[in-house]
């Protein structure tokens, strides 16, 4: 969520029923880069910045939550995937406009799996809580290593993608998602290649005396 002094209709607070998917997906926030105070109400970030604070100018350490100001959201969306790239943000869940053509929303695409909502969001004011539809259509956009829960958690709210850079690879032991570097990763984790590992090994030949 956003807040920007010369458009106050850039705030759009996130609802409660999206917070805590987001939360059933990392277990937590530890960071809300773009957001203001009366919207920790609901999202309850451990850090967040707001427009005086200016998130851009801190780095974020931990679990990402990021609702960027859909006036510019390039700044914090480029942000967002340094700071991944860095090793200070750990999980991140950025929820966006559908602006497929927009360079930042494919630099987002062919790094992080992602969910096209069924339904518009229906954000919140000060002066609205009731909420209000957005004018578009909304994405969640997952970068971690735990996309397997993020797509059962969010797989009901719309239809999940992975990455677009590459094909849907999926775990030849649990058939959930994989999300590596490398190419030929046949693991979802180092839990299905120890299974991977047990099972190809047999008993050597008995004892002859």
């Amino acid at each position: 969520m956003t807040d920007l002094p010369t458009a106050s209709s850039d705030t759009w607070n996130t609802p409660a029923t999206l917070i805590e998917l987001v939360r059933r997906v990392m277990r937590g926030i530890d960071v809300d880069p773009a957001t203001n105070a009366g919207a920790q109400a609901v999202i309850r970030a451990a850090t967040f910045y707001t427009l005086e604070t200016d998130g851009l100018a801190h780095d974020w350490h931990g679990r990402v939550f990021l609702n960027p100001p859909y006036s510019d959201p390039a700044p914090f969306v480029m942000r967002l995937l340094g700071e991944y790239d860095a090793d200070n943000t750990t999980e991140a869940i950025a929820l966006v406009n559908a602006r497929t053509g927009s360079a930042w929303f494919q630099a987002l695409a062919v790094r992080a799996w992602r969910c096209e909502l069924r339904a518009r969001v229906r954000f919140w004011r000060p002066d609205r809580l009731e909420g209000s539809v957005g004018r578009l259509s909304s994405v969640v956009f997952y970068l971690g290593p735990n996309a397997r829960r993020f797509v059962n958690v969010f797989g009901s709210e719309g239809v999940t993608s992975p990455p677009a850079s590459r094909n849907a690879p999926t775990c030849s032991i649990c058939s959930g998602p994989i999300v590596s570097s490398r190419a030929d990763a046949a693991y979802c984790s180092g839990a299905c290649r120890q299974k991977a590992f047990r099972s190809r090994k047999k008993p050597g030949p008995p004892f002859a005396a």
